[in-house]
């Protein structure tokens, strides 16, 4: 199973194969056969030096980076298949910091294959898939990880009966370690029915899953055993005028732990969010309203900021500890991160930083950090961290997964919990400008050892009108209930309406009310109001205008009453096909009973200028400004140009540069050339090359880059 050999060997087949298929393509067998060889060597060198004492650090670094990739696809039968291939990276790497030589090697070899049956009542599939990881250097010995993975796939497809799926997959991930307290060795077998079947108006699905996790180093192992069950409905009733549906989802999950260490259980979440510029991360107004969670997150990035990211869980949850997963860590250790952990309950509450945080590489992943600290109950939790420079570090760092966990009392060993949800919806079209809706939620949730007891009941009812070709209304009453065994009972009243106007083809206007009632029996009463006029307005061909005012009020039950104005203004130019301009401005007061007016503002000026189809120029100019007693003031000035003067064929020649500064003492300058040359149909090279300086309140770094790629598929 851990055969030193495997990776030389199947390395020189994937470049036998490449070659081959350069030179004698009739020669391969295959009815479908990818080739692609990608050879890439990059040298980067960087000068810092500290303003306070002039002391000057010069590092090097050279990286040469070889890819092979064959994927072959071969029909045995005219139903059956088999697929296979695989992947080979050797990553080898060379620096020199201060006079001191270092060198790293890194590759990975992942094999595969799959046979596939295809018939229109059954459809199979099986198959196997390796991952190969290896680690060395200066100064270290060689570490090994490894992953399999064994899958199997059996559907079955009758006409007018239940469709079966089963399913089968086990994954193994153990490595080689350089010290022994770094062995890892899981496995982790999955079974899973799915059936679903669908009966005139009705669709009845259904869902066992059971997972078998074993830590065969601590001997620790976790069976997890689910199943879900779902009936809806849906019709439609007087000729469509009358809609009705509703469903019922009843779900139970039990987690039997056996071993030592710790039981941790995944806290489901409803949501994610992501900040890529989070310079205030304690302020209320770095707010989940951005970009969920991106499938990969990069710290290693051109030009670094403070970000966030975090997990919203839809109503308050125990939590204790975090996992971060990364694609690959690419040589980077617990020592090379910072990680702050926030928490808030609402949207307009200010984030309470969590402390201590104890951070330790996880168990349950090759690639990936344990976040501990003591449990709270709060509804969003975030993680804050500092990107990295790519012109000083060009190793790649994504984040690719982000899980709340709860670890279970230390007398306990099971966990279990009994969901059930039902739901009912009903839209009634009264006339052909008049139109109601009613909805109905309730949801239960009970659980062991926490004698958690958990229930949401919520209705609504929406109104809309059309007056005229002008005008349009809209209203909606909602109540909320919320149950929790051990805490506060909370009840929620929400009220919204809406007119909206479209004058003109070029004009319309809304004008929304929204009032907000929430009481929770231990606390007191939270009450909101707020009024909110929208405008957009385009005056010329190639002038439009957006105008948006707002004012609310807060009164919490804690007294510190406070209300809120803003004032949004945004605006597109377009004067003439060369040439595009934005500008923004937003500006917001703040009145509360604690403390003095605040406010803040912001304007955003960004134009971009194309004289030439060759040729494209973008300023960029960011303005903000806070005070609420002291005053906090930051501008951002970007500039950039693009010219291509080889821009078709074969032979293609780009210049961009790029200069920032801002009023945190940080400027950059970055000249940046690139040659790409089609060589043949297969064959494609490409030159970067980039010079430039960064500099901040503490010191100046002066980089350089250059790199050559060659890339050649079949």
């Amino acid at each position: 199973m851990r055969m030193r050999n495997f990776s030389f060997i199947m390395a020189a087949l994937l470049f036998a194969a490449s070659a081959c298929g350069l030179f004698f393509p009739r020669q391969l067998w295959g009815d479908s056969l990818q080739l692609m060889t990608d050879l890439e060597y990059r040298m980067n060198t960087n000068n810092t030096t500290t303003k306070a004492s002039g002391e000057t650090s010069e590092s090097e670094r050279a990286r040469f980076v070889q890819i092979y990739n064959l994927d072959l696809q071969k029909e045995l039968l005219p139903a059956l298949r088999l697929i296979g291939g695989g992947g080979y990276l050797d990553n080898r790497e060379r620096g020199d910091t201060d006079g001191i030589d270092s060198d790293t090697t890194d590759s990975s070899i992942r094999p595969y294959l799959e046979l596939q049956l295809d018939t229109p009542l059954l459809d199979a599939a099986s198959g196997y898939r390796k991952s190969e990881f290896k680690q060395s250097g200066s100064g270290r010995e060689t570490a090994r990880r490894f992953t399999e993975e064994y899958n199997s796939r059996l559907s079955w497809k009758p006409v007018e009966l239940p469709e079966v799926d089963l399913y089968f997959n086990r994954n193994l991930g153990y490595n080689e370690p350089t010290a022994t307290q770094e062995k890892i060795d899981n496995q982790s077998d999955t079974y899973q029915l799915i059936s679903r079947y669908g009966y005139q108006n009705y669709r009845f699905d259904y869902t066992h899953t059971t997972n078998d996790g074993r830590n065969n180093v601590t001997g620790s192992e976790s069976l997890v055993n689910s199943d879900s069950g779902s009936i809806r409905y849906n019709n439609s009733l007087q000729q469509g005028k009358i809609t009705l549906n509703g469903s019922l989802r009843l779900k139970h999950d039990r987690v039997d732990f056996r071993g030592p260490g710790p039981n941790r259980l995944d806290v489901a979440h409803e949501g994610s969010f992501h900040n890529p510029d989070d310079r205030t991360p304690v302020a209320a107004e770095s707010d989940p309203g951005g970009a969920a969670l991106p499938p990969e997150i990069p710290l290693v990035v051109a030009s670094p900021r403070q970000i966030s990211f975090g997990l919203d869980f839809g109503s308050p949850a125990g939590v204790d500890s975090l996992l971060i997963g990364f694609a690959d860590l690419n040589g980077y250790s617990q020592a090379d991160f910072s990680w702050q952990v926030f928490a808030r309950d609402f949207d307009i509450d200010s984030w309470a930083e969590i402390t201590p945080v104890q951070v330790q590489p996880s168990a349950e992943r090759l690639n990936g950090f344990l976040l501990s600290f003591s449990p709270v109950t709060k509804r969003y939790i975030k993680i804050v961290t500092f990107q990295r420079n790519l012109s000083v570090d060009n190793r790649l760092l994504n984040v690719n997964g982000l899980v709340g966990q709860r670890t279970l009392p230390a007398d306990s060993s099971e966990f279990s919990s009994t969901a059930a949800t039902t739901n009912l919806g009903l839209n009634w079209k009264m006339t052909a400008k008049t139109s109601s809706g009613y909805d109905f939620l309730y949801r239960e949730e009970r659980t062991d050892p926490f004698n958690g007891k958990r229930s949401q009941l919520s209705n609504g009812i929406t109104l809309s009108h059309r007056f005229d070709d002008t005008f349009a209304g809209n209203l909606r009453l909602s109540r909320s209930d919320a149950r929790e065994r051990g805490k506060a009972d909370r009840t929620g009243h929400n009220f919204s309406s809406s007119l909206a106007a479209r004058y003109l083809d070029t004009f319309n206007q809304s004008l929304t009310y929204s009032f907000s009632h929430l009481n929770e029996s231990e606390q007191g009463t939270d009450i909101s109001n707020a009024l909110l006029l929208r405008n957009n307005l385009v005056l010329y061909e190639g002038l439009s205008m957006n105008l948006d005012g707002s004012f609310s009020v807060q009164n919490p039950a804690d007294g510190q009453d406070s209300n809120t104005t803003t004032l949004r203004l945004g605006s597109n130019i377009i004067p003439n096909r060369w040439m595009n301009i934005s500008l923004f401005y937003d500006v917001l007061w703040n009145k509360s009973a604690d403390r003095p007016q605040r406010q803040e503002q912001t304007g955003r000026f960004v134009a971009s200028w194309v004289p030439l189809a060759s040729l494209s120029l973008t300023a960029d100019l960011l303005l903000s400004d806070k005070s609420d007693g002291e005053n906090d003031s930051f501008t951002r000035q970007q500039y950039f140009l693009n010219w291509s003067p080889l821009r078709d064929g074969t032979l293609q020649l780009s210049v961009s540069y790029g200069a920032e500064e801002d009023t945190d003492g940080v400027e950059g300058r970055s000249l940046s050339p690139t040659l790409r040359w089609a060589i043949n149909q297969k064959t494609l090279f490409t030159l970067n090359y980039s010079l430039g300086e960064r500099e901040n309140l503490s010191e100046i770094s002066e980089f350089e880059t250059i790199a050559f790629r060659l890339r050649f598929f079949y």
